[in-house]
């Protein structure tokens, strides 16, 4: 894998050097050491330590003013193991891992086209997102009104690998999606729709008891505005996003079709900045559907402390930060120079969620918390940048009860290219 990986960035290089083709090459490498006791907030588990790594770079080659190609990877992105360590049995992103390859073409009336795997799962705010790649064939444009696009996106190929009957497009798996960036004076303004279709092929995996019947199809329905903007030293950013979840199936055995339903996520975030200070609170809410026994997502990329998200995630459905929870925090930054910055963090969360669609009380029911927060980092030199970081919160599960608090801290040093 290194050698063909090598020799393909030689040959790229050598056809630029032939047809004066222009590259855009950038990255980073870092190495972080890290604190952790009691890792899930919960279980009250032993503290332990690690130092992990990672190198992420991006490749811009312009054949053309009108053709560009960007290629994007990450090389050993893991935990200091054993010494000496070598690479040769890894796999995915432990060694090489490509997370973007796609071509982007522009037509004579500034309109674009791209196609490959690029970066998705993220509009608006952060949040709700979840950045991540997606196969994609996506069209961008300008006008007098915004800038505007349409997004083809695979979400699932399933008819290579089916178990039971498969019904072409209908079982595999696709997203839909039309979004407008536009201003309102000092406002910006961003609205998108996008409609998946997720098929289910996976025959007798859907039931236990070996039922053969196919499972049940889901069409989500996904509706995000955000707007963004500033007013002399006051700035904000707000969001709302609408899911709503059909399924199309029958009842197989023990197994019953889910319920449909939608959920939603409000989010609002103004601060104040003062010289080489910045002042802040913000607000978000993610609604609980009793009868699905499902709420709504923060997403993994939403959160402004260091606790939660990176190491434990909190609500039932969560992805890797909150779900179905209302969160509440204030935050402030300071630049004390050009080198050295401050910044702080304290949230307070409370669970949303009451039943699970069997009718029993969710585990969330009930729990609260809170986190403080903080770090700074000093530039040791133009490209490259020392940080630290701390995080101290509790997770109370249901009222009466408090486990010992969770605390995170880490160190981190960073070359940019």
């Amino acid at each position: 894998m290194k050698k063909l990986f090598i020799i393909t960035l030689a040959v790229l290089f050598a056809a630029g050097a032939a047809y004066a083709v222009e590259y855009d090459y950038s990255g980073m490498i870092n190495t972080r050491g890290t604190y952790l006791d009691n890792d899930d907030g919960i279980s009250e588990k032993d503290a332990y330590m690690w130092y992990d790594m990672e190198f992420d770079s991006t490749l811009k080659i312009n054949p053309t003013d009108q053709s560009q190609i960007y290629l994007n990877w990450e090389i050993h992105d893991e935990n200091f193991t054993g010494s000496p360590e070598s690479s040769g049995g890894k796999t995915g992103d432990d060694n090489i891992a490509f997370k973007r390859a796609f071509g982007k073409y522009t037509w004579g009336n500034g309109i674009n086209t791209s196609f490959g795997l690029m970066s998705g799962g993220a509009f608006g705010t952060a949040f709700g997102d979840n950045g991540d790649g997606y196969y994609r064939v996506r069209v961008d444009g300008a006008a007098s009104f915004g800038n505007w696009g349409f997004i083809l996106e695979k979400v699932q190929e399933n008819g290579t690998g089916t178990t039971d009957d498969w019904e072409a497009e209908k079982d595999d798996s696709d997203a839909y999606a039309a979004y407008l960036v536009t201003k309102a004076g000092d406002v910006t303004l961003n609205f998108l729709a996008k409609y998946a279709q997720i098929g289910d092929a996976t025959g007798a995996n859907v039931a236990p008891g070996g039922f053969e019947e196919e499972g049940a199809d889901i069409d989500m329905m996904i509706f995000v505005a955000a707007a963004m903007g500033s007013f002399g030293n006051i700035g904000f950013e707000a969001e709302a996003d609408i899911v709503d979840y059909s399924f199309d199936g029958d009842d197989i055995g023990p197994v019953d079709v889910p319920e449909d339903y939608t959920s939603y996520g409000l989010y609002g975030n103004v601060w104040m900045t003062m010289d080489a200070a910045k002042f802040g609170g913000y607000a978000a809410y993610g609604s609980w559907d009793d009868d699905a026994g499902a709420g709504y997502d923060f997403g993994a990329d939403f959160y402004f402390g260091e606790g939660v998200g990176e190491n434990l995630g909190i609500g039932s459905n969560n992805r890797g930060g909150f779900s179905a929870v209302t969160l509440l925090g204030l935050y402030a930054d300071y630049s004390i120079n050009d080198a050295l910055s401050i910044n702080g963090n304290f949230s307070y969360w409370m669970s949303n969620e009451d039943e699970l669609a069997d009718g029993t009380d969710s585990d969330w029911k009930d729990a609260d918390g809170y986190e403080l927060t903080g770090r700074g980092s000093y530039q040791l030199a133009d490209n490259v940048k020392y940080s630290v970081g701390a995080a101290w919160g509790e997770i109370k599960p249901d009222k009466g009860s408090s486990p010992d608090a969770y605390v995170r801290a880490f160190h981190k040093i960073q070359i940019n290219f």
